[in-house]
């Protein structure tokens, strides 16, 4: 187990041991913005310019690098921050206008995939999206992580028809306090998970088939960006591919390290 407040020690060799913490049997296919490994970040877009603490960041770079699928946002005042506090390192959105974007996502809505996010909300007067993907050429298809206004953490679907998949927590969750926020589909049964635990019953509707091949962190990706997220993200691993209840554990306290959880 990792201990709430991790050391400077500690938190460097989480740095750079990832992706190797993690499991060799999850599904190879998946990536990730982890803004500890800070030489992965940049100012620019472009990056060119590495990133310093309480500075902007315009690019995260995936650990992937024979396929990966980097983040970034080219326009200054839509750049959130990178932070360092209490030997915890991560990315500070504003709520207003900040996001990073990601393209050629190779995801479909009939693949098994999943997503690990680790993120502090610090507002629930509006929807935050602290992940989605989508298909760029219709508004229908998506998946999506949300915490809501209603103070609940929810994995939305939706289907090629346009029809919404909502799977919400039963339980809501409070503000300032840091979460592991895990969503997964193995064939049509689609799950959601708080800290570990699971946190709603599974659904078990067909999401669809469509190429989902944009993303976003930070906010939605839709042709007008809304939902944006007023607060921080230590940790997003997503993938494709069918992952086990060990693996995807394994992935989610690796996220709750970053974040100085214990789970």
């Amino acid at each position: 187990m990792l201990a709430v407040g991790l050391g400077n020690g500690l938190q460097y060799a989480l740095q750079q041991a990832f992706p190797a913490m993690l499991p060799p049997s999850i599904p190879s296919d998946f990536h990730s913005v982890i803004p500890s490994q800070i030489n992965t970040l940049y100012l620019d877009s472009a990056g060119t310019t590495a990133a310093s603490v309480d500075g902007l960041v315009g690019r995260a770079n995936d650990w992937n690098t024979t396929g990966a699928i980097n983040a970034t946002q080219g326009t200054t005042g839509n750049k959130p921050t990178l932070r360092r506090v209490n030997n915890l390192t991560y990315l500070q959105f504003d709520g207003t206008t900040d996001y990073l974007s990601l393209s050629a996502v190779p995801f479909q809505m009939s693949d098994d995939h999943w997503v690990v996010v680790c993120a502090k909300p610090l507002s629930f007067a509006a929807t935050n999206d602290f992940f989605t993907l989508r298909n760029s050429a219709s508004a229908n298809a998506l998946i999506c992580l949300r915490y809501d206004s209603d103070q609940k953490f929810k994995a939305l679907w939706r289907d090629d028809a346009g029809s919404l998949l909502n799977v919400p927590s039963t339980l809501t969750y409070a503000i300032n306090t840091a979460y592991v926020v895990s969503v997964r589909k193995v064939s049509n049964v689609k799950s959601l998970r708080v800290n570990g635990v699971s946190a709603a019953p599974t659904d078990s509707s067909a999401p669809g088939v469509s190429t989902l091949n944009t993303a976003s962190i930070g906010a939605s990706n839709s042709t007008t960006v809304t939902n944006f997220v007023n607060g921080t993200i230590y940790a997003v691993i997503y993938g494709k591919g069918t992952i086990s209840d060990a693996d995807l554990a394994a992935v989610e306290r690796y996220a709750g390290s970053l974040g100085g959880l214990s789970l």
